[in-house]
């Protein structure tokens, strides 16, 4: 299941994960086709850059440094390779007008980042996070919460069940019962019985709202569950003051220049 050109990983509550594979030579509108709607890239994300006309500060992923060492890729000699990242996003979301990423020619990859109670970060390469929502004012089941959502298309929202409760929330959908044998942990993996997964949801409303594809979403939540998610490094701040990304392998990735 894709995004545009990119495979989609996992789709949460309220994030989805794509897969960018490095490549060299993928145009920089790839990124901005990634904000839509629905759904657009976490400030959180670290974005890999390639033929900049000017650099970039190294990589501040949440309180620690990440030094990306791009010798050994499979790209140009003449172009110039860079990242950014901007974590404190007022609104959560990448800013593209800080960013100026108008003076990239390519996007390279994507280092996607999450705290942990302020003592450790996750780190997945190669992943960028997106978050999700629907259009609009709340439209939630009576027993669920709305999480309202400031993005940059605009006012939007999230639904979920109180704990305690099973179903999607959503007042569309099959919004929220009550499930003795239930909670939150075990819905979010699919063992809550007949209850509909999130992400299930979610690919049928915007289908029918907006038409914008996200219909992969109900094929994707039956296959993967997001105990299923790939599996990432958790990095103590002593141990990663200086992190090393000592590779991305691009081999094979430049077909259309050969």
């Amino acid at each position: 299941m894709l995004i545009d050109e990119f495979p989609v990983q996992i789709v949460g509550q309220d994030t989805i994960k794509i897969n960018l594979e490095p490549r060299c030579d993928r145009p920089i509108e790839a990124l901005r086709s990634l904000s839509t709607k629905n759904y657009a890239p976490k400030s959180t994300n670290a974005i890999l850059l390639n033929n900049c006309t000017s650099g970039f500060s190294p990589c501040n992923i949440p309180s620690i440094s990440v030094r990306t060492h791009f010798e050994s890729l499979n790209c140009s000699n003449n172009s110039s390779l860079s990242c950014f990242s901007r974590a404190d996003s007022a609104n959560g979301f990448f800013d593209y007008n800080m960013a100026n990423i108008s003076q990239c020619k390519y996007l390279l990859s994507s280092i996607s980042a999450e705290s942990f109670t302020g003592s450790a970060v996750s780190l997945e390469i190669q992943i960028m996070e997106l978050r999700w929502w629907l259009q609009g004012d709340c439209r939630c089941s009576e027993d669920a919460i709305c999480t309202q959502v400031e993005s940059p298309a605009g006012s939007g929202f999230r639904c979920h069940c109180r704990d305690g409760l099973a179903g999607d929330g959503y007042l569309a959908g099959v919004g929220c019962r009550k499930d003795a044998g239930c909670n939150p942990a075990k819905y979010l993996t699919g063992r809550c019985g007949a209850g509909a997964r999130p992400a299930v949801f979610l690919g049928g409303i915007v289908v029918a709202a907006v038409g914008v594809g996200l219909g992969l979403v109900c094929c994707l939540a039956r296959r993967n569950s997001i105990s299923k998610a790939k599996s990432f490094r958790k990095l103590h701040r002593a141990e990663a003051a200086d992190i090393n990304i000592p590779h991305l392998s691009l081999q094979g990735n430049r077909k259309g220049h050969e």
